[in-house]
């Protein structure tokens, strides 16, 4: 390789990345980066990637996964330096983003768990730890900043490559009450846990576990405040949209937002704030490494004492001397799993979009039923309308608009927050085999959330088949192939009590305004951000067998933990609250053992 400084050009996720390659003495020195989009998935992915090509000296690696677009942007441009230095490529095309490296990129592939016992005096161990945990999310880290910040010796094994896992993806918002945000960003001067767990209670609809939600509310503001101590600005508290039966004395501002928070991806600010205070606490983290087995005392006794991973295509076994904690989501993309156990995510692998992490295969379930842990909360997803921000948040508008299922009938009050709002959905569109649809009129274009300005922003929708326009509510109907009848009375009840603002059948108060012609129906795409399944827990996060006798040993935290989110998910900041206390809660306990 020739000496100097070349520079290339890749396509990352939010826009173009310019690398610099410095080479000396026929290998790499140095790699930097301009156009790395601040506060996202991708800016993580690809510090990491510079780190490990710098660390290597060598743009022989893997791509980073948990995002390995952006990663491997980076790679690409990287590797196209060196080409240049080697005269296989032109600066000119190392610049053109069309142009790719000769050399392919390559995305590590992991093992699935093994869903057999192992005991442990079939084992060797490499090292042994007081604490081993799985997975690098909210609840992971949470777990092993506590654990090591009050004296154990911790480890966190990672599947991916970068830290994270779904809880990159999210908004990062956090639901808690009686917090000092709470009373300055809001009127809710006197809420309370108390109020918190009763709101939940009712939501879970008689199918959550009260005293884990008990735990999690009255801990929640402390949470807050760990955060803040970890460098977290919170910049805005607010609230869930109307749900239909809720007795609304409980219900409160709660949604808690920190600075470059509250959008999709925000959630690997926190991340990387707890990341720090891992490494800052001594945790040591191992990535591309995934816990496949766990380990127990002997064929007699459950007790888990230690875990199998695979590093490197090798299997190593670590000893766990307090405690295993399995943070490593629910059932996301595992097909298999979720045909058998929960058929609401198994329709979204199927035909929905999925955003969450891929690498969320359900490992921890899978290793927890091997070694006969119960499961609790097995009931469905947590959907949401993205494009139209449904139900997302009670400073969001709800336009003129209605539900229709298959039929054209109407079947649910469309100013709810989108966890219900996409159970009933899913519910239509299950029992009649049909799309449900959105039905709007000219005069909503342009109100609210409304993602449609004019008619040019429909028409990708419109190519596409899932938006149809038509002059009268009859021939809308023939296109969307339901009851022209049922639709036009349903349009016609709509209309008339909409003239007077006011909806006596679903007790809609918001977007109740007459529909004009022409008429839109805009075929309902909700996509998945995770499913609702788990571990059996108790309140000690220990994991329960199938008779709710512990399991020595073995915890479970945040989504890889089930019972305490109901059949729909309730409201944003829900997850992430309880997966954050639940983490911290273990750790510390694991510690004092």
């Amino acid at each position: 390789m020739q000496d100097g400084i070349f520079k290339a050009k890749a396509q990352g996720f939010h826009g173009v990345l310019t690398v610099t390659t410095t080479i000396k003495d026929n290998k790499i020195e140095n790699v930097k980066a301009n156009g790395i989009a601040p506060y996202t998935v991708g800016e993580l992915s690809a510090n990491r990637m510079i780190e490990r090509i710098n660390n290597s000296k060598s743009v022989d690696v893997d791509a980073i996964t948990g995002a390995t677009f952006s990663s491997s942007a980076i790679l690409k441009a990287a590797k196209k330096g060196v080409e240049v230095s080697e005269g296989k490529m032109t600066s000119e095309e190392a610049e053109d983003i069309k142009t790719d490296p000769h050399s392919e990129i390559s995305v590590p592939k992991y093992s699935q768990p093994i869903d057999k016992r192992v005991y442990q005096n079939d084992v060797n161990f490499k090292d042994e730890y007081d604490v081993i945990i799985a997975g690098s999310g909210a609840s992971g880290l949470s777990a092993a900043i506590e654990a090591a910040r009050n004296g154990a010796k911790t480890i966190l094994f990672e599947k991916a490559g970068m830290p994270g896992g779904t809880t990159n993806y999210s908004q990062g918002i956090i639901q808690a009450s009686g917090t000092k945000w709470q009373k300055k960003f809001t009127k809710y001067q006197d809420d309370n846990p108390q109020k918190h767990l009763a709101e939940y209670m009712q939501t879970g609809e008689g199918h959550v576990n009260e005293e884990l939600l008990d735990d999690f509310t009255k801990n929640a503001a402390n949470t807050i405040d760990w955060l803040s101590n970890l460098g977290l600005k919170w910049q805005d508290v607010y609230g869930h949209k109307v749900i239909p039966y809720e007795n609304k004395e409980n219900f409160a501002d709660r949604i808690h937002v920190y600075e470059h928070g509250g959008v999709n991806g925000a959630g690997v600010v926190m991340i990387t704030k707890m990341l720090k205070a891992a490494e800052d606490a001594g945790v040591k983290i191992v990535y591309d490494t995934p816990v496949v087995q766990l380990i127990s005392k002997s064929a007699n006794d459950n007790e888990v004492v230690g875990v199998i991973v695979e590093h490197k295509n090798k299997r190593l076994a670590y000893k766990a001397n307090k405690g295993v904690v399995l943070a490593t989501a629910s059932i996301d993309h595992n097909e298999k799993l979720a045909k058998r156990l929960d058929p609401w995510q198994y329709r979204d692998i199927k035909k929905h979009t999925l955003l969450n992490s891929k690498y969320d295969t359900g490992d921890g379930i899978i290793m927890g039923m091997a070694q006969g842990a119960g499961l609790a909360g097995v009931s469905g997803a947590m959907d949401a309308d993205f494009k139209f921000a449904a139900g997302f948040s009670d400073e969001i508008t709800t336009f003129p608009m209605f539900y229709v299922n298959g039929l054209g009938n109407r079947y649910v009050n469309e100013d709810t927050t989108y966890g219900y709002l996409t159970r009933a959905n899913y519910e239509q569109e299950t029992n009649l085999g049909k799309a449900t649809w959105m039905i709007f009129g000219k005069n909503s274009i342009g109100q609210g959330a409304m993602p449609y300005k004019s008619e040019d922003d429909m028409k990708k929708d419109m190519d596409g088949g899932y938006l149809v326009k038509a002059d009268t509510i009859e021939s809308l109907a023939r296109k969307i192939n339901v009851n022209i009848e049922n639709l036009t009375n349903t349009l016609n009840v709509w209309n008339k009590y909409a003239s007077e603002s006011r909806d006596p059948q679903f007790g809609r108060t918001e977007g109740v305004e007459i529909l004009q012609a022409p008429f839109y129906a805009y075929q309902n795409r909700d996509m998945n951000i995770g499913s609702i399944a788990g571990l059996n827990v108790n309140v000690d996060l220990e994991v329960l067998d199938n008779l709710d006798r512990p399991i020595k040993g073995l915890y479970a935290a945040g989504q890889n933990a089930g019972g305490w989110i109901g059949e729909y998910y309730p409201g944003s900041g829900t997850a992430l609250g309880g997966s954050l206390h639940q983490g911290r809660r273990v750790g510390k306990e694991l510690a004092k053992k």
